[in-house]
């Protein structure tokens, strides 16, 4: 295990099995301003940050032996949230299919403008989580406990529309479904959630065979952080 840049706040975990490749990345993640920790390993990164705070994100290969692709992205997700950025990297393309769990993908090699692009706050069809202009009118007409309030209604109805989104499926109600999702779809629209409105969207116009609720719950947690940190920037 590697650790370089102590002392930056945004804390990035790479995993893979090439030593050569975890001592490129992590000088690619230092240049970025990452602090890095890296493992050899699926399994030895969930056994270490089972009971330590989430890092901001991780990047892992796909191909290694042991934990890895599908399964690994399903053991990180439980031991580090939905709060944690996951990007995969190979050094082939990779079917779209096997990425689910993931919320980016990099091909090697890849450039440090390209790790930094794959690492903001973004949602993986290009949305943006946050249309800063659109919370910036937000801000300048609000005082911020109002502002506050304003983007924690919408977080709260989002995850309670969610509910009833997976509660329609399990009664496989198609008008109760596409109705929650149409009701995400214009709040989050209005307050400028861009990825989250795209995805209820989608939803929406899909029905029941929308699939997994991951893609909804990890864009929900983005833009948490997300207004978490501009709150803190302000």
């Amino acid at each position: 295990m590697g650790t370089c840049e102590e002392g930056e706040t945004r804390h990035l975990i790479v995993v893979d099995d090439d030593e050569m490749t975890r001592e490129v990345l992590e000088l690619i993640a230092a240049e970025a301003g990452f602090a890095c920790e890296s493992f050899a390993t699926g399994d030895e990164a969930v056994a270490l940050l089972a009971g330590r705070g989430a890092p901001f994100a991780v990047l892992t290969d796909m191909q290694m032996p042991g934990l890895a692709g599908e399964a690994l992205a399903e053991a990180l997700r439980r031991v580090c949230g939905r709060s944690t950025r996951l990007v995969a990297m190979s050094g082939s393309r990779v079917e779209r299919a096997r990425l689910r769990g993931f919320d980016g993908f990099l091909l090697k090699p890849f450039s440090v403008e390209e790790l930094t692009a794959a690492l903001a706050d973004e949602g993986a069809e290009g949305a943006p989580v946050l249309h800063e202009a659109v919370y910036g009118r937000f801000a300048e007409s609000l005082p911020p406990d109002k502002l506050a309030a304003l983007y924690t209604m919408c977080l709260e109805d989002a995850r309670k529309r969610l509910t009833t989104m997976r509660r329609s499926c399990e009664e496989r109600d198609v008008d109760g479904f596409r109705r929650a999702a149409h009701a995400v779809k214009g709040s989050c629209g209005m307050v400028g959630a861009a990825e989250l409105a795209g995805i209820a969207g989608a939803m929406e116009q899909r029905g029941l065979d929308s699939g997994s609720f991951e893609d909804f719950e990890a864009a929900l947690s983005r833009l948490e952080r997300m207004l978490k940190n501009i709150a803190t920037e302000r």
